[in-house]
């Protein structure tokens, strides 16, 4: 093995991990082989990187942790076309390991093998919140739809719990718009922000109601809440979003094999129709096991993750599928005993055994799922990757090119199990993400990617530019 003087990467296969301190200044990389099989020394000079150190140095760590042995090369994908739909299929999952009812991640076991997708600077960028002399530039730790975006000048905005709050780069608060309450520039509490055209955010409130903010935190315009049901994390860059009936289509109701299907439509803030967008599937919940199928906006299409089978569809506007990914097996089942285990540990000590009979037999009265969801919660980034969280987790993702192949995986808390750091924001070249500190406290952390390994040619797809989701910019 040969290394530098200023630093070293190994790569094998999408994982690249820096065993030194490198300088600020340091080149392309230009890739030697040598005598360590799947191995790839990066020799690395000159260019800039964005985030620097005490003595100009940056510490580059992979995004989960240190490895010290090289990793499988990504899988080779079968790719068919279909009816004129494009399918890239892996079917190339280990065994399943043996699940529990405290197996809280039961599909990360299938994709353990598969390399680490980026590598990121250790110091952050952006650092906001955590314990403060100045009271106002902490976030409220009750505020479980923490979210944040970063502006184009920098800005980032936090949706604390009933306020908008501006911070520059270090943690500085600008101003903090908003209060409690049912009136206008008043939050219930907030519950998603969306990054409309000139930075203007879009805000969802817990009771249903809308309000736009432009860029410097002004307010603009309050919308009454719209008819049917918000699908979360469906709003493109026009502020409008997906809702669906709140029924299933005559009654139809989910299978262990059917998904129940919801009338579902494009609306802006105002509840006017954009599109009709058909039937497609609709949340689901037995058992305290729940899906809730992600539908985005792209520019021209719709990617579609229903969440059953871990599938997900980029179709046309007008319904047609035009592209598939999927893991070629099936999910995991999960036992009648299991459920029952899981329901039973959600009821409150502090009440009487009369009422936990009851919130257990309310919990159980439709039923158990047969198996657990594929995954939870799908993103689509400014460069068109999906990212595709495991099952509920918010630090483990799976992240997909648009042309359907994997690019690899993404562990915010790998070798650190017990942490609960989590994924706010995804851009073309950096990953903000959320995580108590020492004392407990919310700190919001932005840091840069620099690094992604080189794709097989053979693993690309055929299709031109990638298709840019509108639900994220940067």
């Amino acid at each position: 093995m040969r290394w530098t003087n200023t630093g070293h990467t190994i790569r094998m296969g999408m994982l690249a991990i820096l065993a030194g301190r490198v300088s600020a200044k340091h080149a392309l990389p230009v890739e030697e082989r040598n005598g360590c099989g799947r191995c790839t020394v990066r020799i690395i000079r000159e260019a800039t990187l964005p985030v620097g150190s005490q003595h100009g140095a940056v510490d580059i760590m992979p995004i989960a942790s240190e490895v010290t042995a090289p990793q499988p090369p990504l899988p080779r994908p079968k790719v068919t076309d279909s009816l004129g739909i494009r399918v890239v299929e892996y079917d190339l999952m280990p065994p399943p390991s043996p699940t529990t009812s405290r197996f809280v991640d039961p599909f990360s076991f299938s994709l353990r093998g598969v390399a680490d997708a980026f590598i990121v600077s250790r110091e952050p960028f952006v650092l906001i919140g955590g314990q403060r002399s100045n009271a106002d530039e902490e976030l409220d730790a009750a505020q479980p739809f923490l979210s944040s975006i970063l502006l184009g000048d920098g800005t980032i905005v936090v949706n604390d719990l009933t306020q908008l709050k501006y911070f520059r780069s270090d943690g500085t608060l600008i101003r903090a718009v908003g209060r409690r309450g049912n009136g206008p520039m008043e939050f219930t509490q907030t519950r998603e922000m969306c990054r409309l055209r000139g930075d203007s955010i879009l805000v969802f409130d817990y009771n249903g109601r809308l309000s736009l903010w432009d860029a410097a935190g002004r307010f603009a315009r309050a919308f009454a809440r719209p008819p049917g049901r918000r699908v979360p994390g469906s709003c493109d860059e026009l502020g409008n979003f997906v809702a669906q009936d709140a029924a299933a289509y005559r009654n139809q109701g989910a299978t262990d094999d059917v998904d129940a299907l919801f009338a579902t439509r494009l609306i802006r803030p105002d509840g006017s129709v954009v599109r009709d967008l058909g039937l497609l599937p609709g949340p689901e919940s037995r058992g305290l096991v729940g899906r809730v199928p992600s539908i985005i906006p792209l520019r021209e299409s719709l990617l579609v993750c229903g969440a059953r089978n871990y599938e997900l569809v980029w179709r046309n506007m007008a319904g047609k599928p035009r592209q598939i990914a999927r893991l070629g097996r099936r999910p995991l089942g999960i036992t009648e005993e299991e459920s029952r285990a899981r329901v039973a540990r959600s009821v409150p000590s502090n009440i009487t055994s009369a009422e936990g009979e009851v919130l257990r037999n309310n919990l159980s009265s439709r039923g158990f799922a047969k198996f657990w969801p594929a995954y939870s919660t799908v993103r689509v980034d400014i460069a068109g990757r999906v990212w595709v969280a495991d099952y509920e987790s918010e630090a483990a993702w799976t992240v997909f090119e648009s042309s359907g192949t994997l690019v690899g995986r993404v562990e915010l808390n790998k070798g650190r199990p017990l942490t609960r750091v989590r994924l706010l924001e995804v851009g073309r070249d950096f990953v903000g993400v959320a995580e108590p500190d020492a004392d407990g406290a919310v700190q919001i952390r932005y840091h840069r990617i620099v690094g992604s390994g080189a794709r097989r040619a053979e693993d690309r797809g055929a299709t031109g530019r990638p298709v840019v989701g509108h639900n994220s910019e940067r």
